[in-house]
């Protein structure tokens, strides 16, 4: 027999190569697993569901949809344009302030060098008018005549820096007028695109009362294109009071159209009749969006009282039945 083998046999097999930890700790787990009987808990995945009876994934339960009454969503519909109401207007808002800051910036730039000169010319000026010439021109006519001429041309240095001071205050004062007029402007026309849906015929009625105003210029001698700036510049004038006021100029516009004999017009026939002609020709009726005649949520928001109901009724039934 082979002497190693003897060997190793003698020694009680301690030259054998002993396994690594982590293999030896797994087997030990195993076995202590088999003899209590149990096995290792598989936890599921993350994105995985958990089973259930019958091997089926557990789904969560969609909430059933209620249809809104023609209320509601009217009610909705003017909370939604109110807010994004109040959004535009605090955007305008901010952009006006952001914009007074700018200027205020702007002009500190400005200002901050043109008054240092005019402090440093001040000084040497009050410098000059402490001489006494009269004796300054007996000791030393040349260095008087030299010394006059440099105080001429600091007064003439002065000067221009005061006048350049003073139109630039000017031109930014105009810079100021004309970004606050724009902005009059853009809010005029978002409040006047608004309020036009809700009255139709509100265009009518500015028309209306610069015919008026048309009408009143030419009792005071102005007639043509002079009558046409006269209602413009009128009308500009109010709607800058009303606006300076925090009041809505479209709507002021419209209610003074009215109480100057301002009579609104009839409702559209034919409109009346489209609609209600889309209304009974609708096959099909969504949560987004119809086959043809545009949007739901568009046909009700052109639709009222009892024409509303009716259309809502209709679309319940054929979508939910």
């Amino acid at each position: 027999m082979d002497d190693n083998v003897i060997g190793a046999e003698a020694d009680g097999g301690n030259n054998v190569a002993e396994k690594p930890l982590l293999e030896q700790m797994a087997e030990e787990q195993a076995a202590a697993e088999a003899e209590d009987g149990t096995e290792a808990i598989q936890q599921p995945a993350e994105n995985e569901s958990a089973p259930v009876e019958g091997g089926q994934p557990t789904e969560p339960a969609e909430a059933a949809l209620e249809p809104l009454s023609p209320e509601e969503y009217q009610k909705r519909h003017r909370d939604l344009t109110a807010a994004l109401k109040e959004e535009r207007q605090a955007k305008r808002e901010f952009r006006d302030k952001l914009a007074q800051l700018e200027a205020r910036l702007s002009e500190t730039r400005e200002t901050q060098p043109i008054e240092f000169q005019k402090f440093t010319l001040d000084q040497r000026i009050a410098e000059y008018q402490q001489i006494n010439w009269q004796l300054f021109a007996a000791q030393n006519p040349d260095g008087a005549d030299a010394a006059a001429r440099e105080f001429e041309a600091l007064v003439n240095q002065r000067e221009q820096i005061e006048r350049h001071a003073q139109q630039t205050q000017v031109q930014r004062q105009q810079q100021a007028q004309q970004q606050q007029f724009t902005s009059f402007v853009e809010t005029v026309n978002a409040q006047e695109a608004e309020y036009a849906q809700a009255k139709p015929d509100y265009q009518e009625a500015v028309n209306f009362l610069k015919s008026e105003l048309i009408a009143e210029a030419e009792t005071q001698g102005f007639f043509g294109d002079q009558a046409q700036r006269y209602a413009t510049q009128r009308i500009v004038e109010v709607s800058q009071r009303v606006h300076a006021s925090g009041k809505n100029v479209a709507e002021f516009g419209y209610k003074l159209a009215l109480q100057n004999g301002y009579k609104p017009r009839a409702p559209d026939i034919a409109s009346i009749r489209a609609g209600a002609e889309a209304a009974k020709s609708i096959s099909t009726i969504g949560s987004k969006s119809t086959n043809e005649g545009g949007s739901f949520e568009e046909t009700m928001s052109n639709l009222s009282g009892a024409a509303a109901k009716a259309y809502w009724e209709k679309a319940k039934k054929q979508s939910y039945g």
